[in-house]
């Protein structure tokens, strides 16, 4: 009895449990991405390069060239933590109002709109002198940078599923942070082989074309809306 005994316990013991069988999941990819894009494959790239790139490119410029600028001018270290202080809580609210008038405008046409900024202030900077005007350019040049990058964001949350959504993001991300790698070279470049102000004139004249590009490829976007809309 007890041999028996055991042999049906060693046979619960070795039987073998139903093995549970997952759903493969596949992992979102660039091919994914594209697809679900669908017919706004270029505005996306469009966006990549000049919501993100162009963001990232101009941000890092500005991080290396306004400090030296405004020790040349005369002003001490304190008056650059303050220029960039005052500078940031200006974009603040800059933003918050901005921003309610931007979603009552296309995205491409917001786009020009946050460059024109980027690229206004940088080009006046270089005429003035006065640590207010400073201050205020600096925060008209944040407005645009931050909400280039936010309508690049929107877009991209309106124009792609939860499943690929983070992905988008990542390109994007990436798109601004190898700009940033590149940007202060650049910058380093022009300050040492040209002058400090030729910084702040390439940024005008970079956010002059990334204008040019959205203008130019304006037909994209209708044609884009139009397809949409069917």
């Amino acid at each position: 009895g007890r041999f028996r005994n055991f042999r049906t316990n060693l046979k619960l013991f070795s039987f073998k449990k139903e093995e549970i069988i997952h759903p493969e999941i596949k992992k979102p990819n660039l091919k994914q991405l594209f697809s679900q894009v669908g017919e706004k494959k270029f505005d996306f790239i469009l966006f990549l390069i000049t919501g993100s790139f162009l963001t990232g490119l101009f941000e890092s410029m500005i991080t290396l060239a306004l400090p030296l600028y405004v020790t040349k001018i005369g002003f001490d270290i304190s008056k650059v933590g303050l220029i960039i202080g005052l500078g940031s809580l200006i974009s603040i609210f800059g933003l918050v109002f901005l921003g309610r008038k931007l979603e009552k405008i296309r995205k491409d046409y917001s786009l020009v709109l946050t460059t024109f900024l980027v690229g206004i202030s940088c080009l006046i900077l270089i005429f003035v002198q006065e640590l207010m005007v400073i201050i205020l350019l600096l925060g008209i040049f944040t407005i645009g940078r931050a909400g280039g990058l936010n309508i690049t964001r929107s877009f991209i949350s309106e124009n792609l599923g939860e499943n690929i959504r983070a992905t988008g993001m990542s390109l994007s991300d990436t798109s601004q942070y190898i700009a940033r790698v590149v940007g202060p070279p650049f910058a380093g470049i022009l300050i040492d082989k040209i002058s400090l102000e030729a910084s702040f004139i390439s940024i005008s004249i970079i956010a002059a074309l990334g204008i040019l590009l959205l203008v130019i490829t304006k037909g994209s976007f209708d044609k884009s809306n139009e397809i949409g809309s069917k």
